[in-house]
């Protein structure tokens, strides 16, 4: 950090005025053309690679190999595109005798360049973020010229992207980014005080465990999904064969049995038959803004509730629990404290309902965490719904 400003901020900064540079040698027409060039190579890339692919889908391509030629593949006819707009603006250009002409050019082509270069690395930005390594994806979100950026796009540039990246989706493209990044205003404490967030208590258990082949003790929380049966995270329980549920983190102790176990979701359901605890009702679909409350154990203490606010809805590219490839999730990225022992715990509504499963936290910088949505957890649950045979769960997480 210097001054407030991230590594990333400093290279954004000297790339912008490389593009000045560059620009102002290029002038607009010249600046003007390349970027159509780059608009149409990425087009017909997008229109006609997804197509393609699909016919090569019975092929050894997986969904993320597929996803990555995509990428590659539009880009570089991108850049060609590009490549063949700037020589026919360089030919222009040459056209241009009058100096004061090639100078007004000059200076409305480095404006230019450095406005297009902002948007786009705003843009592309946004479209990873949910796909990098944890401290990455919080550079980006703590960038300070990114959020500049953010804050001076129009509502109508936020849904113009949000149509792209929609568009790529549809084709078969993963959609990394549900919506622009940019802070939320800090979650408030009233949140926490609501009646149906106090009601959701008597739904909310501790998960604890042994992991017996790598003698590891493990906790996290839980919440009541339906009669006798406890949502968490596949990693609270990996490798534990009999983890045992408290409501509040207190009192009685129940012996559960593991009957769903998701190691790509990070998603398991506990059988609990002597558990006589109500199911948390669920929620809507929060948007950006939100009020929502993270519910749980924290480091293994006692019951808590943390006021959070929904910063996106997102799919997310990442790995399994075990740093294995994994297909594309549907989350919530939230602003608020989440901590370990808060895996496997609800996201709560302002009103107390289930609105998703905590299971990750940023690595570092601004308080982040990231929630499963009940979409995302829904097929897992409803085949365990019913469920009385024990799943193997893997083994511990390192």
């Amino acid at each position: 950090m210097i001054g407030g400003a991230t590594v990333l901020d400093v290279l954004l900064v000297l790339a912008l005025i490389g593009y000045a540079i560059d620009h102002y040698r290029r002038g607009l027409v010249a600046g003007a053309l390349s970027l159509a060039g780059f608009l149409a190579g990425g087009a017909l890339g997008l229109w006609l690679l997804p197509g393609l692919l699909e016919s090569w889908s019975a092929t050894a391509y997986s969904s993320l190999r597929q996803g990555l030629v995509l990428i590659v593949g539009v880009l570089g006819l991108a850049a060609i595109g590009q490549a063949l707009g700037a020589h026919a603006g360089w030919r222009l250009r040459s056209l241009l005798r009058v100096p004061q002409l090639q100078k007004a050019d000059s200076v409305l082509g480095a404006v230019a360049g450095v406005v297009v270069a902002a948007i786009l690395a705003w843009f592309v930005a946004g479209s990873v973020q949910g796909a990098l390594p944890a401290g990455a994806s919080e550079a980006v979100a703590q960038s300070r010229v990114l959020q500049g950026v953010d804050r001076a796009m129009p509502a109508q540039a936020d849904r113009f992207f949000a149509g792209v990246r929609q568009a790529v989706d549809d084709r078969g493209m993963p959609d990394l980014y549900a919506g622009p990044i940019a802070p939320v205003d800090p979650p408030g404490t009233g949140v926490v005080r609501g009646r149906g967030v106090a009601r959701a208590a008597d739904s909310i258990v501790k998960v604890t465990g042994v992991a017996d082949s790598c003698g590891l003790a493990q906790e996290g929380s839980g919440w009541v999904a339906a009669p006798h049966r406890v949502v968490t995270n596949a990693h609270v329980i990996a490798g534990v064969e009999h983890p045992r549920v408290q409501v509040g983190g207190t009192g009685r102790s129940y012996p559960a049995t593991p009957v769903a176990f998701s190691q790509e979701r990070d998603i398991a359901v506990l059988a609990v038959p002597d558990l006589d605890a109500p199911a948390l009702p669920a929620g809507a679909e929060l948007t950006r803004g939100d009020a929502a409350v993270v519910a749980g154990f924290p480091q293994n203490g006692p019951y808590r509730l943390d006021p959070a606010r929904v910063n996106s809805r997102l799919h997310a590219l990442g790995t399994d629990i075990y740093g294995q490839p994994a297909p594309p999730r549907a989350i919530y990225a939230i602003t608020g404290r989440v901590q370990p022992g808060n895996s496997g715990g609800p996201l709560l509504s302002a009103s107390g309902q289930v609105v998703g499963t905590v299971f990750a936290k940023s690595a570092r910088g601004a308080p982040t965490g990231y929630v499963l949505t009940l979409d995302e957890s829904r097929p897992v649950v409803a085949q365990a719904t019913h469920a009385t045979a024990a799943v193997p769960t893997g083994s511990c997480v390192d």
